[in-house]
């Protein structure tokens, strides 16, 4: 059996593939499988993978339309022979040793999630170090499994093949936090964890990626679609009532105020009441609404319990963020549907709309 599938969904990345595909071909650990999901992809992609394939036999191109991020992992995982799954972002590169050393900290197979190190380097060329591994270190030497200070860098971890097949841990079909759907799903089910601090994950974050883009009304749904399915994953595998809350309460209650600000943020309160009633449905899917309600006794958790709109447009609008000393002289911000401008203490608010329309006038 392969050691690790490593899984690369690829969408129109020619100017960033190839240094992708290097570090995998020159990993240290040659016992590995490459699955590249060419995901309708209108540029040179298709010929770079090709170009690849021809060259190494341990490439493999499937290709279909375009689907999204989130349905190509799932792709990928569904042919995936490895002993552990692995996951690479086309743009991004992870050092040579990099799966050698998660793999030989997997004690033979007998470790379900193995993550090293991560730094992301932003467009400008500046490298930021996530501050995940300490936090997880942290967390661990509390004898906790660490499914809360584990997320942003879940792509610098291999993820046992085993499990994800028994629980048919997967994707979501969505645009955004796909990948905290997945994560979640898989911390779920997973007994044993290890981490390796000195091999890394390099995370490029172009200035034309997803998580760059303008949001809109489509963008917070994939929001809620995400939590949707984490909550069907936890109703339908079987677990303690202690671990189900615990996930419950963590991973999708406790995020929901969090997407329900963004909404307000990015577009207002046009929309609003049609993303309130999804969070009220994701709340009264919970198997164990009153523990949740005794566990969560904060006034969040009572509005959402009692279905009322109005209170939650009241309580989270008082969430506005405070602007800081430096932020109050000049900052622009989106909030309420507005781009909301301060000058030297002084508020200028304009419609989203509005703003939008001018923007377009000026380019």
């Amino acid at each position: 059996m392969t050691k690790i599938s490593v899984i690369v969904p690829v969408y129109n990345v020619e100017d960033y593939l190839n240094k992708c595909i290097n570090a995998l071909k020159n990993q240290t650990l040659t016992d590995l499988e490459f699955i590249f999901i060419n995901d309708g992809s209108t540029d040179n992609s298709l010929k770079i993978l090709e170009n690849f394939a021809a060259e190494d036999s341990r490439a493999k191109i499937i290709n279909q339309k375009n689907q999204g991020v989130g349905a190509a992992r799932t792709v990928g995982l569904k042919i995936a022979t490895g002993q552990y799954a692995g996951f690479v972002d086309p743009d991004d590169w992870v050092d040579l040793d990099f799966f050698e050393k998660l793999y030989n900290a997997t004690d033979n197979g007998n470790i379900d999630i193995v993550k090293g190190n991560a730094d992301i380097i932003k467009f400008n060329g500046k490298i930021e170090h996530t501050p995940e591994q300490e936090n997880i270190k942290q967390e661990i030497e509390k004898d906790s499994f660490p499914f809360t200070s584990f997320g942003g860098a879940w792509f610098s971890a291999i993820y046992k093949k085993e499990l994800i097949d028994k629980y048919s841990v997967n994707f979501p079909n969505t645009q955004y936090l796909e990948d905290v759907a997945f994560l979640s799903k898989i911390l779920y089910v997973a007994g044993s964890f290890k981490l390796v601090n000195d091999s890394f994950y390099h995370y490029f974050k172009r200035k034309s990626s997803l998580t760059n883009k303008k949001f809109t009304i489509k963008t917070y749904e994939h929001f809620f679609n995400s939590y949707k399915d984490i909550m069907d994953f936890l109703n339908k595998t079987d677990s303690s009532k202690e671990k189900y809350l615990k996930f419950c309460n963590n991973k999708v209650i406790g995020s929901l105020q969090w997407a329900l600000l963004c909404v307000i943020q990015g577009i207002g309160f046009d929309n609003f009441d049609y993303f309130a009633n999804t969070a009220f449905d994701i709340l009264y899917s919970c198997k164990y609404l009153d523990d949740i309600e005794k566990l969560r006794s904060d006034e969040f958790t009572q509005i959402l319990k009692n279905k009322n709109i109005e209170k939650l447009k009241k309580y989270l609008f008082t969430r506005k963020p405070k602007l800081t000393k430096l932020q109050r002289i000049f900052s622009v911000k989106n909030w309420g549907g507005h781009k909301i401008y301060t000058i030297l203490g002084l508020e200028i608010k304009i419609p989203l709309k509005l703003y939008r329309k001018a923007r377009k006038q000026w380019e």
